[in-house]
């Protein structure tokens, strides 16, 4: 029954999200892979926020409620022919190379499918079990699934009963947990944790899409693809049952297809990238970085048409995502606001006392512990030297302006990052070990995609 379940909650949650994708995709322009790893990583994301909502209007969670949405849509979809798109061939341009696979993509595809079956089995040979996942993430969603809402007192109750379950954080990942309790009709912390290696193989598939995609090169893109899997720290994450390598994911899908919407101008890409965005916003505090960064890119987009232009279509598009992602963070404001919750790192208190002096001297213990990571082997194997390189190496084939909508994410996030560690109330030394690790995860599929194109430009384009 387990295994039922389990196998069901897979299927359920990927076809909500294949719904969601092919409502806006009517023209098929998303290869396979990129509908398939989009609709489990949108499954899981919208059946999250779904069940928020449902709190939200003080529905109990039972599977009737769940589903009607999503049967809704199915319908909606067929009246619409929008799900005959699902076996569309995606542009032409986006597949040219039709060789024969070679010995080193084989063998290359072959250690990927390892290092993925590894995970899984690394994953699922334990209960959760690391302090965060059980007190910030397993807490909420077994707390959640036994009331089937939130409590009234739900915040402030876990505030005052429960050490570091940081109840401001967004929700995404306790509701997940709790959806997959609710198929499965009771508790199993081994099952359970099935959602995060399911996260990175959906994810793999499609920056190995993506990836492919902009360099039309399968040898490029498995490699780099089988590099990011490989990075330790990356790969832990994805086994442990916390929201970080959630939050890189959804942080590359927004950047990522931010940049291919602006090769391509099809709209259905900066849907992608704007829904990613939220679902970055709402699994973490950090995703706020995610978001503010994405609405300053897209203010960036949407001056220049003003100057002496009519507003295009892509332009009212990308006002509307601007109003949507700020609406979002000003309702999120307020729900905290006026759930009286406050992060016990950054808050209003934080900003009334902030020292000049005090950040000045937190300077060197911030570099010294970026360094730490950026020569950390064990860890990081060598793609932080990569990144570095590849921002600084100088060729007449490199250009920045080919690739900034990936880097300039990537500075602007870790920038985000660097100020939170100036500004803390807490010890820096504490702070640092404790978080930078996992937050260079959430730039880390950026970077490692930013290493890919240049080496494309170097050695591939002429």
């Amino acid at each position: 029954m387990g295994f039922l379940s389990t196998i069901l909650f897979i299927v359920v949650t990927t076809f909500a999200g294949f719904n969601v994708i092919i409502l806006f995709d009517r023209q098929g322009v998303l290869t396979m892979l990129e509908k398939i790893g989009l609709s489990y990583l949108f499954g899981i994301g919208a059946i999250s926020l779904e069940l928020f909502f449902l709190w939200i209007f003080g529905i109990k969670l039972n599977m009737l409620f769940i589903l009607l949405p999503w049967l809704f849509l199915i319908v909606l979809n067929v009246l619409t022919r929008s799900i005959g798109n699902v076996f569309s061939p995606a542009k032409r341009s986006v597949d040219t190379e039709n060789t024969p696979i070679s010995i080193f993509e084989k063998w290359i595809l072959s250690l990927l499918s390892f290092e993925v079956l590894y995970t899984f089995f690394r994953s699922l040979m334990r209960p959760v079990e690391a302090y965060d996942s059980v007190a910030i993430w397993s807490l909420k969603g077994k707390i959640l699934y036994l009331t089937k809402t939130l409590p009234g007192e739900f915040f402030n109750m876990l505030s005052a009963t429960f050490h570091g379950v940081h109840p401001d954080y967004p929700l995404l990942v306790p509701f997940s947990e709790a959806w997959f309790y609710t198929l499965f009709n009771n508790f199993n912390d081994y099952l359970v944790k099935i959602i995060f290696p399911l996260n990175f193989t959906a994810f793999l598939l499609v920056f190995y899409s993506v990836l492919r995609r902009v360099t039309h090169k399968r040898n490029l893109a498995l490699f780099f693809t089988f590099a990011l899997a490989s990075v330790k720290q990356f790969n832990d994450y994805a086994t442990i049952g916390v929201a970080d390598l959630q939050t890189a994911i959804y942080a590359f899908l927004a950047f990522g297809f931010l940049f291919i919407w602006a090769r391509e101008k099809n709209t259905v890409y900066l849907f992608i990238s704007g829904l990613s965005c939220v679902f970055a916003f709402f699994t973490k505090n950090e995703g706020s970085v995610v978001l503010l960064t994405m609405v300053g890119m897209l203010l960036a987009f949407a001056v220049r048409p003003f100057f002496g232009k009519k507003l295009s279509l892509n332009s009212r598009a990308i006002i509307f995502a601007i109003f949507t992602l700020s609406a979002l963070l000003l309702g999120w404001s307020l729900f905290k606001a006026g759930m009286h919750l406050e992060n016990d790192v950054i808050n209003a208190e934080t900003f009334r006392n902030i020292r000049l002096v005090t950040m000045s001297k937190r300077l060197i213990p911030i570099a010294y512990e970026y360094q730490k990571h950026i020569f950390g082997f064990k860890k990081w194997n060598l793609i932080w030297i990569a990144f570095l390189c590849a921002i600084f190496v100088k060729s007449p084939k490199l250009s920045f302006g080919r690739h900034k909508l990936i880097l300039f994410p990537t500075l602007a996030i870790l920038a985000g990052y660097t100020v939170i560690y100036l500004i803390t109330p807490q010890s820096i030394s504490w702070h640092l070990a404790a978080s930078a690790s996992r937050l260079l995860i959430h730039i880390l599929p950026l970077a490692v995609f930013f290493v890919a194109l240049r080496i494309n430009d170097l050695y591939y384009e002429k």
